[in-house]
C-alpha cells in the first residue's frame, strides 16, 4: 500500500513540475515585447492566447516570403515609375523565384509546427501615453524561439493572401477535361 501511495505521489510531483508550452511561452513573449519597448518598466500584460500553429497556414517561412514579395512589388512599382528597365527585370525574377517557393510551401501537408500566440499588453510610448497593443507571434514547437511576429491586421492580410494564392495554384494544377 505504501508503494502505491508513494508511486501516486511521485507521479503527481513529476506532472506538476513538468514544463508546459504555456509556462515556456509566456517569458519568451514577454522578453521579446520588453526588448522592443521604449519604456519597458511600463509594460503590463493583459492577455495571452496560445493556439497550435500548422503548416502551411502559419508557416513563418511562408510569411517571410510573402512579406518579401510585397516589398519587391513595392520596389517594382517605384522602379517602373523611374523607368529603370534593368532593375525591373531583376526584381521580376526575384518575385518569380519567391513565388515558386511559396507554391512549394502551400503544397505541404498540414503539419503541427509550433504555436501561434496572440499577446495583448499596454505600455507607455515616447509621449508618455499608455497604449494598448496586440501582436501575433509564431513560436517553434520546442518553445525556444520566436520565428515571426506581426500585428493581427498583418496576419489577417497574410491569411487572405494565402487563400487567394492557394486558389490560383489550384486552378493552375487543374487539367481541362478533354471533349
Amino acid at each position: 500500500m505504501k508503494k502505491i501511495l508513494f508511486s501516486i505521489a511521485f507521479i503527481g510531483v513529476v506532472l506538476a513540475c513538468s514544463t508546459t508550452p504555456e509556462r515556456s511561452i509566456q517569458p519568451l513573449i514577454e522578453g521579446a515585447v520588453m526588448g522592443a519597448l521604449d519604456k519597458p518598466a511600463s509594460y503590463q500584460p493583459i492577455q495571452t492566447e496560445i493556439d497550435s500553429a500548422f503548416s502551411p497556414q502559419d508557416d513563418a517561412d511562408l510569411f517571410r516570403l510573402l512579406s518579401e514579395i510585397a516589398d519587391l512589388n513595392q520596389e517594382l512599382s517605384l522602379t517602373i515609375g523611374k523607368g529603370s528597365v534593368v532593375l525591373t527585370g531583376d526584381v521580376k525574377e526575384k518575385i518569380k523565384d519567391k513565388t515558386e517557393k511559396v507554391a512549394q510551401i502551400l503544397q505541404r501537408k498540414k503539419t503541427f509546427i509550433g504555436y501561434k500566440v496572440t499577446h495583448t499588453f499596454s505600455a507607455e510610448n515616447n509621449l508618455g501615453e499608455n497604449v494598448k497593443e496586440s501582436n501575433i507571434y509564431l513560436v517553434n514547437k520546442d518553445v525556444s524561439k520566436i520565428l515571426f511576429s506581426m500585428t493581427p491586421e498583418d496576419y489577417a492580410q497574410l491569411q487572405q493572401a494565402i487563400v487567394t494564392l492557394q486558389e490560383k495554384f489550384q486552378k493552375r494544377l487543374e487539367v481541362p477535361e478533354e471533349q
